[in-house]
């Protein structure tokens, strides 16, 4: 069973979420560059810092971190990270809030049938107002609801794997596009073999950086 890692109510606000791309550039003598872009998705790394984690009788939140930290070894173990920030996200059919821009996909279209393909791979996009940008998403949770052409499909109609491959029991119709409205995390592993807790009082600690790094599946 994949471990999820914990909130804390003692997390600061300025949590950060980098998109780390790898790039090989090569320049000639001329000041000409070849660049190279050697992944087609970016990694994601979050950066979370806590103004307090307590840890008294009733209230263990050290120690909670520090044995989850642990059950990873550090940079050794993964875990499911779920990045709940921004506008909310609103199922279409329910208008029930379902997570938000970083966690949730509404209607999201994954796919187009060919008639012959059964197997897809769900996605997520990130959208502003001129730009959008789309990525596999490889942990879906909870129970997505999937379309075709606007239709909801029976669930007993396909299945989805922990990676986010869903995989139907008969082919899509040519030109029939698929979508999908649901919750999702991304895998990650922590950035560091150290972990710094700051004593600030008796059962409180301070914890300055806590940086997690997405992984692929």
């Amino acid at each position: 069973m994949t471990l999820t890692y914990p909130n804390f109510p003692g997390q600061k606000p300025t949590t950060s979420r980098t998109p780390i791309w790898q790039t090989v550039v090569k320049e000639s003598t001329n000041g000409r560059e070849l660049r190279l872009g050697r992944q087609p998705y970016p990694r994601w790394q979050y950066s979370l810092s806590y103004e307090f984690l307590r840890n008294r009788a009733n209230l263990r939140e050290l120690s909670d971190l520090t044995a989850f930290y642990s059950l990873c070894r550090g940079q050794a173990g993964e875990f499911l990270f779920i990045d709940d920030d921004g506008p909310a996200v609103i199922d279409p059919d329910t208008g029930a809030q379902i997570g938000t821009i970083f966690s949730a996909a509404a209607d999201q279209p994954f796919a187009t049938g060919d008639g012959s393909a059964a197997v897809f791979q769900l996605t997520r996009q990130i959208a502003g107002s001129a730009f959008a940008f789309v990525e596999p998403v490889w942990a879906p949770t909870g129970t997505p609801k999937i379309k075709n052409n606007g239709a909801v499909v029976p669930s007993s109609s396909y299945s989805i794997g922990e990676t986010g491959l869903i995989q139907f029991a008969s082919a899509p119709a040519a030109g029939r596009v698929l979508a999908w409205t649901g919750t999702y995390a991304m895998r990650c592993r922590f950035s560091a073999d150290t972990l710094e807790f700051k004593r600030m009082l008796l059962g409180l600690h301070e914890v300055p950086k806590v940086d997690l790094l997405s992984i692929l599946p």
